[in-house]
């Protein structure tokens, strides 16, 4: 039998939109080392951002920390 190491789970975020978690994101992604989503489940009435905006965000800002743009945010590049 393989002992898998125990999992810890430490900040735990539920962003009700793609705003939200950008905002999350700008205020504290250089002071957080991590942080889980908690998404919401096909039959759950919660709303939350999707998984894939949520990684859409993520990547951008990554993408755009890249070449030295930071100052960019996701509904700029939208056009919202």
């Amino acid at each position: 039998m393989v002992h898998m190491p125990e999992l810890k789970i430490g900040l735990v975020l539920e962003c009700a939109s793609v705003e939200e978690w950008e905002a999350w994101l700008g205020q504290k992604h250089a002071s957080e080392s991590e942080a889980w989503l908690r998404f919401a489940g096909k039959n759950s009435e919660a709303v939350t951002v999707s998984r894939a905006e949520a990684l859409e965000v993520a990547l951008y800002r990554i993408l755009r920390r890249a070449i030295g743009n930071s100052s960019s945010n996701w509904g700029e590049r939208r056009g919202d």
